[in-house]
């Protein structure tokens, strides 16, 4: 059984959906489908799958000879404790709210003078705070949310669930580092964009999610991966 085999195995264990998994790992769905479609071959937060997983990290990065798993994973399959301990601890959190304006200070400050620690104390100081629901285990000390504006480059989607339109709300982790797949905020030369994260050999790009827009390959530095995308719904 191969990786992308026993990671698939042991989600449907527990129970769990792809953006479920993603959410308790502090991944994207998109990186959870690229393990599971075999289009990433690793991850280094194997450990972490493992322990949301309840099976060994050994067992799911190697595989285990003489372990008979499949019925290990079948007794699992019923047990929901774990999850329902979890989603008890689920809590509001207030975090800073950015508006794309906020950036415009890349525009006449240094790069090297300001950090993105800097703009979101600027924002709390104005009190533009967001309530969103997380895990209280796994809230990191540098999370915020960002009003999604004019973005033309993140047109058309390619990941229909996570419908980045103008208007949504995306939560992003500013500690986490991303992985192949993941949607990051970048800063490009003295603007910031919303692009798809992956590596070219041992190069990291950005690639957009509306093809006319070029690969950034280049004089960028990634800020922060998006966690949770909240949509906005039409109005009828």
């Amino acid at each position: 059984m191969s990786f992308k085999e026993r990671l698939k195995k042991a989600r449907q264990a527990k129970n769990l959906t792809q953006a479920q998994l993603a959410d308790l790992c502090g991944l994207t769905q998109p990186a959870i489908t690229r393990l599971e479609s075999g289009a990433v071959k690793a991850t280094t937060y194997i450990t972490k799958l493992a322990e949301v997983l309840d099976v060994s990290a050994k067992w799911l990065e190697e595989g285990e000879e003489g372990d008979d798993k499949l019925n290990f994973l079948k007794k699992q399959k019923d047990q929901n404790h774990d999850y329902d301990l979890i989603m008890a601890r689920i809590a509001p959190h207030k975090i800073p709210l950015l508006e794309w304006s906020d950036f415009d200070i890349y525009k006449t400050t240094p790069a090297t003078l300001l950090s993105i620690d800097d703009i979101l104390s600027i924002v709390r100081e104005k009190s533009r705070m967001f309530t969103v629901y997380l895990d209280e285990k796994e809230v990191s000390s540098r999370l915020a949310a960002l009003v999604i504006n004019n973005l033309d480059a993140m047109k058309p989607i390619t990941f229909h669930e996570w419908a980045l339109m103008n208007g949504n709300i995306v939560i992003i982790d500013f500690n986490l580092k991303p992985l192949p797949g993941d949607i990051v905020l970048a800063k490009v030369n003295n603007s910031v964009t919303v692009r798809l994260f992956e590596m070219d050999a041992d190069k990291q790009v950005l690639k957009p999610l509306n093809t006319q827009y070029p690969i950034i390959t280049e004089n960028f530095e990634v800020l922060g991966t998006i966690i949770q995308v909240i949509r906005k719904r039409d109005e009828k």
